[in-house]
């Protein structure tokens, strides 16, 4: 069976699955679409949220990237 070489790009509501895949495969994930009018409110969701800087995101560095929910009322 041959491997794929086939780029993805992970969009619509799907952030931080789309950044655990491209953390997993480098190689294959070349961007990561940010939806600019939900993910900002979306993110306080979580318990360390995803911040953005002139196209990047500014990653945790603990296991799960930081996708725990958080603890506390919104």
């Amino acid at each position: 069976m041959a491997r794929t070489t086939t780029p993805v790009f992970p969009h619509g509501h799907s952030l931080m699955p789309g950044v655990h895949l491209a953390a997993a495969r480098p190689d294959r994930v070349l961007a990561v679409e940010y939806r600019q009018q939900w993910e900002p409110g979306r993110q306080h969701l979580y318990a360390h949220p995803v911040d953005r800087d002139r196209g990047h995101l500014t990653l945790p560095t603990a296991p799960g990237l930081g996708a725990g929910p958080r603890s506390a009322p919104c």
